[in-house]
């Protein structure tokens, strides 16, 4: 189950948490791995992370778009001063998966997600199968037919820590709560999982 969080300043929270995990693991182990979610939901916690954030985060999903354009997760995220690693996509779909799964660790310390409207998280979909191209990285759809790679369940299922960020949502908050079977509620850190809610 997750631990439930409803900070009074949701940004600065997630923010703190961050660069408090950061601390702990480069001094545990000297690196510090994570990924991180796109969508505009954490876009403000990543301004306050700018220039804080010593280690370069991973993107836990992408959609197959130019790195350009305005659906990109990498391009949104990039403005917010923060510069992730970027997905491929200038290439075809299951080389950009190989690749991106080559850069990305045996496992992540911390992955921050969100979670949609209709209980997805990542780019893993209600009713819809990811095609795993390697352990770490799967081929989805969105229900607007837009092409996606994420991070697979089995990948982030092995993160030691992971923190769902949501705005309001409290109809999909209440899903979860009960237990449905949605993406979002198959996917559990190894030590520990926070929902926070702003």
């Amino acid at each position: 189950m997750f631990k439930l969080l409803r900070p009074s300043d949701a940004d600065l929270f997630v923010a703190r948490l961050i660069l408090r995990l950061e601390r702990f693991f480069l001094s545990e182990k000297g690196i510090f791995h994570i990924a991180i979610a796109g969508g505009k939901t954490p876009l403000k916690a990543y301004t306050l992370l700018a220039g804080k954030l010593k280690s370069r985060p991973f993107l836990s999903d992408e959609r197959y778009v130019p790195l350009d354009d305005e659906k990109s997760n990498y391009k949104n995220v990039l403005e917010t001063g923060i510069n992730p690693y970027p997905f491929a996509t200038y290439k075809d779909p299951y080389t950009c998966a190989m690749e991106y799964s080559q850069l990305l660790p045996q496992s992540l310390d911390f992955a921050l997600l969100g979670i949609g409207d209709d209980g997805h998280t990542a780019s893993l979909f209600p009713g819809m199968d990811c095609e795993m191209i390697t352990h770490k990285v799967c081929l989805s759809f969105s229900p607007d037919g837009l092409r996606r790679l994420s991070l697979s369940y089995d990948y982030l299922n092995n993160t030691c820590i992971i923190a769902f960020f949501v705005k309001g949502k409290e109809e999909v908050v209440k899903r979860l709560q009960e237990g449905e079977d949605l993406p979002a509620n198959r996917v559990r850190g190894k030590k520990s999982t926070y929902l926070i809610i702003a």
